[in-house]
C-alpha cells in the first residue's frame, strides 16, 4: 500500500509540475526605455487576457534628462495589461503602470523627491517558445509635489520601451 501511495503521489507531482511548466503564465524581462534612459527588471503574471506585475527601473544617466547631478534615481510601477489574442505568438496589448518615480539628492540634509508616475502604452509582444520580446510606446505622465514651498506640478513625455524576457 505504501508503494502504491508513493507511486501515485510521484505521478501526481509530475503531472502537476508539467501542467504548471506548460502554462507559461509568468514572465521575467529585462527592459530598456528610450526617452528616460532607464533600464529595469519586470515580472508579470498572466491571468487569461490580463497581465499583472511589477517593474523596477533605474537611470543609466540621469544627468542627461534632469540637467542636474543626481547620483541615483529610480522608478517602481505596478503593471496592468490587457492582451488581444490575435495569434498564439504575436499579441498586441494596452498597458497602464501606476507607480512612483524617486530622485535621491546628493546634498546633505536634502529630502528625496518623489513623483507620481503613470506610463500609458500600446505594445506588441512576440513569444517564440519560452522567450518574450516586446516593444511598446506611449506617454508617461509625471506629477510632483515639493514640500518646501508646497507646490504641485505635472508634465510628461513620450517614450519607447523594449523588453527581452523568459516565460515560465
Amino acid at each position: 500500500m505504501k508503494k502504491l501511495f508513493t507511486v501515485v503521489l510521484a505521478m501526481t507531482m509530475v503531472l502537476a509540475l508539467s501542467v504548471v511548466s506548460m502554462a507559461k503564465n509568468n514572465t521575467i524581462s529585462l527592459t530598456a526605455n528610450w526617452g528616460t534612459t532607464i533600464v529595469g527588471l519586470e515580472y508579470e503574471r498572466r491571468l487569461g487576457n490580463f497581465g499583472l506585475g511589477l517593474e523596477a527601473n533605474m537611470f543609466l544617466n540621469p544627468n542627461s534628462m534632469l540637467d542636474q547631478v543626481y547620483p541615483f534615481a529610480m522608478r517602481t510601477n505596478a503593471i496592468l495589461r490587457y492582451y488581444l489574442n490575435l495569434s498564439p505568438q504575436i499579441k498586441p496589448y494596452i498597458s497602464i503602470a501606476p507607480g512612483a518615480f524617486m530622485i535621491f539628492l546628493p546634498e546633505p540634509g536634502a529630502v528625496a523627491a518623489s513623483m507620481f508616475d503613470m506610463p500609458m502604452t500600446l505594445g506588441v509582444e512576440y513569444t517564440p517558445g519560452n522567450f518574450r520580446i516586446a516593444l511598446e510606446g506611449g506617454y508617461e505622465l509625471l506629477a510632483i509635489s515639493v514640500p518646501d514651498p508646497v507646490a504641485v506640478s505635472s508634465g510628461g513625455l513620450f517614450f519607447a520601451k523594449a523588453a527581452v524576457g523568459y516565460r515560465f
